[in-house]
């Protein structure tokens, strides 16, 4: 996952975890949850997804 709080700023980039810590409900469970600290009221957010065959950004083109 990546976010940030301003536009002019680059992206910070987290993991996201199927841990049962992150909010994410049970470990295990291939729902996957990561937590971030909020401290303004403009939040931008994208996620990164792959496996072995393919990556994805949602929304698509995200980081651009």
């Amino acid at each position: 996952m990546g976010y940030r709080d301003n536009v002019e700023n680059k992206f910070i980039k987290i993991l996201m975890y199927d841990d049962g810590a992150h909010g994410d409900g049970t470990a295990g469970d291939n729902v996957y949850g990561a937590s971030i600290n909020v401290s303004n009221t403009f939040i931008q957010y994208y996620i990164y997804a792959e496996n072995n065959n393919v990556g994805m950004f949602s929304p698509v083109r995200a980081e651009t």
